[in-house]
């Protein structure tokens, strides 16, 4: 088990569960209408008053990249038209509104205001694995926030690292009716979140993805939210993938009042930034001179697959394991395949397109971990995709921790269990409209699991299996030391 020099796991009493189990009742912890029924730790993750202030220069390193971007891309899109590989690439699989909505986007240098850092670990370097525009499940997150600090409340010497209900009651706030969304499964807790907000002097209504076009409407020059039996001007619509659910012709009555000012539109009608194939850009010979040195220092590596060869000397560096060298003199894919398992184990392809069906549920992230046989297995998937169709890939270190963590089942809620589990920090920004404003943290959570991508810590039932391996995840707050 590895453990980070700045991250602590707070451990109490098992019998601080059936109290947790109650708060999660009373505030709609229900995925599909089912009650959570993932792992169950009375826990909460500390990090030292650094680690929080750190993430202000993060957040501004993010912004930088942003811009940066918009830079690489214009600059690209005015010399070579589409016919330059790296424009293809982000464009890849874009139909032809899509690409126009992007590049009018891009014109007008649109950024995202939220950005959720989904992190590997706290205070260090090379610790953002992706950064979201749009997660999702705030109200999801915001009642375990909440749950986690009503049962446990804050101790002398501690702050919270956030207050989430809060915060999106502060970033929905207008005049009219903000409109968040998610899919279907997460309406319980949305609710949660909507009631929340609502005490707070902010009016928001949740839509599935799939159904926003029943609620909004144009009327004029203005955009409508049909809430329930009545209906109020749109002061902020929190929605990405925009071209999946809606029709062009509203995308561009959204996008009109937004630059007009009257409404908030995030994130912007465009792709550019919720694909992965940006997250190498700052690593990519020729194109780092466009971004600030200190996002480097804020991502983790990540170089662009390239089907003819590895090219691994740019990550062997940040391999966690003696034997790491051996990955930068690999010149061939079978070269990789024959590495030493434990080094060839810390490889991680991840498609860098934003292709709905390829890039998430279990098609678009792969660690070369495994015997040869399963590396080259994997290898093919990636390679074919990539070789056949032009399909972007990147290239990550692994970089994660394991902390060890007192946790049991729903079942059990009377006993706790030490199982060494992979983490996750889900760190929520709200990035300022004008550059140089400080940005603003709103808060996170943490998600700890069995498994190296912390899957399932919202909807899938944890349990024990008969060789008594344990499988499932959990979330739990974030608190901060004062000194």
């Amino acid at each position: 088990m590895t453990t980070s020099t700045a991250v602590e796991i707070i451990a109490r009493p098992p019998h601080r569960n059936r109290d947790l189990i109650a708060e999660f009742g009373r505030n709609h912890l229900r995925y599909d209408g089912a009650p959570f029924a993932g792992l169950l730790s009375p826990t909460s993750t500390l990090i030292p008053a650094a680690a929080r202030t750190r993430l202000y220069g993060d957040a501004r390193a993010i912004d930088g990249w942003y811009e940066g971007l918009l830079d690489l891309y214009l600059e690209l899109l005015n010399t070579h038209g589409s016919d330059h590989d790296l424009i293809r690439a982000l464009e890849w699989c874009l139909d032809d509104d899509m690409r126009r909505l992007q590049r009018e986007s891009a014109a007008r240098r649109d950024r995202p205001r939220i950005a959720r850092l989904d992190c590997v670990d706290l205070g260090s370097d090379h610790f953002v694995t992706e950064v979201q525009w749009k997660g999702a499940g705030e109200g999801w997150l915001a009642a375990i926030d909440r749950s986690y600090r009503t049962v446990f409340p804050i101790e002398d010497g501690h702050r919270p690292f956030g207050d989430l209900v809060a915060s999106w009651a502060g970033v929905f706030t207008g005049a009219g009716c903000s409109v968040n969304t998610g899919r279907r499964g997460w309406g319980d807790a949305e609710q949660f979140l909507n009631t929340e907000v609502a005490a707070l002097g902010t009016t928001l209504t949740w839509s599935d993805f799939d159904d926003i076009t029943k609620i909004l409407r144009v009327d004029g020059d203005r955009i409508l939210v049909d809430a329930g039996d009545r209906s109020e001007p749109l002061n902020h619509l929190f929605l990405d993938r925009l071209t999946e659910v809606m029709p062009t012709n509203l995308i561009d009555a959204l996008v009109t009042a937004a630059t007009a000012g009257t409404i908030v539109l995030d994130t912007p009608p465009s792709y550019l930034f919720n694909q992965k194939v940006p997250l190498a850009l700052p690593f990519t010979p020729g194109y780092e001179h466009y971004f600030p040195d200190d996002i480097r220092k804020t991502l983790i590596p990540t170089i662009l697959l390239d089907p003819g060869q590895p090219d691994l000397a740019r990550l062997s560096p940040f391999l966690r394991h003696d034997d790491r060298d051996a990955a930068a003199h690999a010149d061939s894919w079978d070269d990789v395949v024959n590495l030493p398992e434990p080094v060839r184990s810390l490889i991680v392809l991840k498609c860098g397109s934003i292709d709905q069906y390829h890039n998430h549920g279990g098609q678009g992230v792969f660690r070369l971990d495994g015997s040869p046989e399963q590396a080259t297995a994997t290898l093919k998937t990636v390679l074919d995709r990539a070789i056949t169709h032009n399909e972007p890939w990147v290239i990550q270190p692994y970089l994660g921790h394991q902390w060890q963590v007192p946790a049991t089942v729903m079942s059990r809620p009377d006993e706790l269990t030490p199982l060494d589990l992979h983490a996750k920090f889900g760190v929520y920004l709200h990035l300022h409209r004008n550059r140089g404003v400080t940005p603003r943290i709103l808060g996170g959570v943490a998600s700890l699991g069995t498994t190296w991508k912390v899957s399932g810590a919202s909807k899938t039932p944890a349990y024990i299996s008969a060789d008594g391996t344990w499988h499932g995840a959990f979330r739990h707050d974030i608190r901060v030391t004062d000194a």
